[in-house]
């Protein structure tokens, strides 16, 4: 069976292999913040897999100044003369280096995947980037410079704060062409929003003002849930500590426009008929807009805003709204996740 390659957003499972002294080592317990470098040797005594460990041992200080974590997935034990400065994990059968090495030409065989590479994450085991032998130069020297952003990205304009809601926020849930897509079929398609009176979804537009297409296309609902479903679920499971079966909702594209003065005010998404849900997915589809912020006022003033291809996740019983948008058009996916029958 294939191993498949992970893409952008994708978590990467808690690898838990054996060191060079035989301990069980497991990722998650072995980081604390900060990116992370996952790098794939499989074969120490190849050249490319020599190059990867050189260029570890190389960048070390500059990756120790941003505070990186750095592994090495091998299918054998390196040579005494190269220390890559990074925790060596084995990976005897090389089935979890498989999914940071990239088929090249179609083929499921070893031969025809990338010969080494370095995989990103940021501090939450989520890919940033994966680059191999093929696609750089330096893969190493490559890889410290996406480490340098992720670590700025982190360290910037953090806020001291009292209270806040018990929302997170997920980049990288869907691609740019995904969220195209999806605008395309609103834009082909949409109608007056409805809002639950507890019975039946109606128009009141009191309570809510925007317009919506629900996505019926199975292959298009089949291609959206197949890329968030493992990102939202895995995060569920880990934040909330929730660990039941979940199930998606139907899928709608909801348009927020400025000359409307659309909101939706607020509201909880579990009420009376809507008693299965337990979370709820908003995943902004565009950027360039103002306003249109989440804020759950239940848990203090402060407004969420995704960027483009991120979503807020949280509990459908926490009371929450959208504001007004104020220049532009907001586009946003919302689906729930609810119980199974």
């Amino acid at each position: 069976m294939s191993v498949p390659v992970l893409a952008p957003g994708d978590r990467v499972p808690n690898l838990t292999f054996p060191d060079l002294e035989g301990k069980t080592r497991l990722l998650y317990l072995e980081v604390f913040g900060g990116p992370i470098l996952v790098a794939v040797a499989p074969d120490p005594e190849d050249a490319e897999s020599r190059a990867i460990l050189s260029g570890l041992a190389k960048r070390a200080s500059s990756l120790d100044a941003i505070k990186a974590h750095r592994f090495v997935l091998t299918r054998k034990r390196p040579s005494d003369r190269v220390d890559p400065k990074a925790l060596v994990m084995l990976d005897p059968y090389g089935d979890a280096m498989k999914m940071f090495r990239p088929i090249l030409n179609g083929s499921d065989a070893d031969d025809a995947r990338s010969k080494a590479s370095v995989a990103v994450l940021d501090a939450n085991q989520r890919l940033v980037s994966l680059i191999t032998t093929e696609t750089a130069r330096d893969p190493v020297g490559t890889a410290l410079d996406v480490a340098r952003g992720v670590a700025a990205a982190a360290a910037r304009d953090p806020l001291r704060l009292d209270r806040a809601a018990p929302a997170m926020i997920l980049d990288k849930l869907l691609s740019d062409t995904l969220c195209a897509t999806l605008v395309e079929r609103w834009e082909a398609d949409h109608q007056e929003g409805t809002v639950s009176d507890g019975f039946k979804n109606v128009t009141d537009l009191t309570i809510k003002r925007n317009q919506e297409h629900v996505i019926r296309d199975p292959e298009l609902q089949r291609v959206v849930v197949q890329q968030i479903g493992p990102r939202v679920v895995n995060e569920i499971q880990k934040v909330f500590n929730y660990r039941h079966p979940l199930r998606f909702e139907m899928l709608t594209v909801l348009s927020y426009d400025a000359s409307r003065q659309d909101f939706f005010g607020p509201h909880r998404d579990n009420l009376r008929s809507e008693q299965r849900r337990r979370f709820a997915l908003s995943l902004n589809l565009n950027d360039g807009y103002e306003g249109g912020e989440l804020v759950f006022p239940e848990y203090g003033p402060h407004r969420f805003a995704p960027p483009k291809g991120a979503g807020a996740v949280f509990s459908c019983e926490l009371l929450h709204q959208a504001l007004p948008v104020t220049k532009g058009r907001r586009f946003v996916l919302t689906t729930f996740m609810i119980e199974p029958t």
